[in-house]
């Protein structure tokens, strides 16, 4: 599919014929019905016809599924597919294996997309060539609109990587940045050769963003940046990241540690590595504060602060004396922090 540019005429003063970039948008869905209208209308809406929409509803027990077939009665670029419940990962790889478009999208259900982010991330993917454009994203506070905050410029506009990942690997090491893959465009010929094998992840809940976004960033060969936000991601009250997960500290520990197995391919230095112990301990401390603010009585609690101090990162932070103060004291004094917890609700 092609356009021609009005606005610009080539070296011979002829206007220029644009090809229009196929995206594929791939959408999983889990009892998200309440806010799947405003994600597929911000892809509808756009102005812009040269892209595809793969839902794959992932065993809602609500009222997603009949929104879905209805949408897809109505749009003959949405294809729906369904399966017993897999989890958010194994479910967008299922939908990078369905693409048929030059670059992928990856929009989570309840979240939508700027008004002509197709037109312009069609134009820098050709100027660009990129294997993956990044891009910034939006927080949106559903309750409370003076938090909305947007990602920071971690690069000039127009920055390339190509043979040097090091910066990039340092980002992942010690910051959320990169993590995503729903502010990144992806050639779906990388994003089809970078999916991982998901049989070890069954368990995991959270921080499967990170494990594909490191597939990718290592089988990239030119990655490129813009400070535009194209991406809106909601916080609601049904966000699962805002949930309790009694099992979230054997997340956090699988995910750090598979970053530190990815950094072992490229020169790492320690700061990096002790860029992600900070990480870890940062967000084992916020698990901590959402623990003890829990049902759970204190012997459970326990038994949780046990199985934390026998996991991989913690021991090599332990050997490496990297356990921070706060997190040693809960560790030892958790009845002392149970109390203030609690007095603080």
């Amino acid at each position: 599919m092609f356009f021609i540019d009005f606005k610009n005429k080539s070296d011979k003063g002829r206007f220029k014929v644009i090809k229009m970039v196929k995206f594929s948008v791939i959408i999983p869905v889990y009892n998200s019905g309440k806010y799947l209208k405003k994600c597929v209308d911000s892809i509808i809406n756009q102005n812009y016809d040269n892209y595809e929409i793969i839902i794959i509803n992932d065993g809602s027990t609500d009222d997603s599924l009949d929104y879905c077939n209805e949408i897809k009665n109505f749009c003959d670029k949405v294809f729906v597919y369904s399966q017993e419940n897999q989890g958010q990962l194994p479910t967008r790889l299922k939908g990078v294996s369905l693409a048929t478009g030059d670059y992928c999208l990856f929009l989570d259900s309840d979240d939508w997309f700027e008004a002509d982010t197709f037109n312009k991330l069609s134009l820098k993917c050709q100027e660009y060539d990129a294997d993956i454009f990044c891009f910034r994203i939006k927080t949106i506070y559903e309750f409370n609109e003076k938090y909305n905050k947007c990602s920071p410029e971690i690069f000039p506009e127009g920055t390339v990587f190509t043979d040097d990942k090091l910066p990039l690997i340092k980002l992942i090491f010690e910051s959320c940045h990169l993590n995503a893959v729903t502010n990144k465009a992806v050639k779906t010929d990388l994003a089809k050769k970078s999916i991982i094998d998901t049989s070890k992840y069954t368990e995991l809940r959270q921080g499967e963003d990170v494990l594909q976004a490191i597939s990718l960033i290592k089988n990239a060969n030119k990655i490129v940046f813009t400070n535009e936000a194209f991406y809106n991601y909601l916080i609601h009250g049904e966000n699962i990241t805002r949930q309790f997960i009694s099992s979230k500290h054997f997340d956090i520990n699988a995910v750090c540690c598979e970053i530190l197995e990815f950094g072992k391919e490229y020169n790492i230095t320690q700061e990096m590595i002790d860029g992600l112990y900070n990480s870890f301990s940062t967000k084992m401390l916020s698990y901590l504060v959402l623990l003890f603010k829990s049902e759970l009585d204190l012997k459970a609690k326990k038994i949780i602060l046990n199985e934390i101090e026998n996991l991989s990162m913690f021991r090599l932070m332990k050997e490496s004396g990297k356990i921070p103060t706060k997190l040693k004291l809960i560790l030892k004094l958790p009845f002392l922090f149970n109390l203030y917890i609690n007095f603080k609700r």
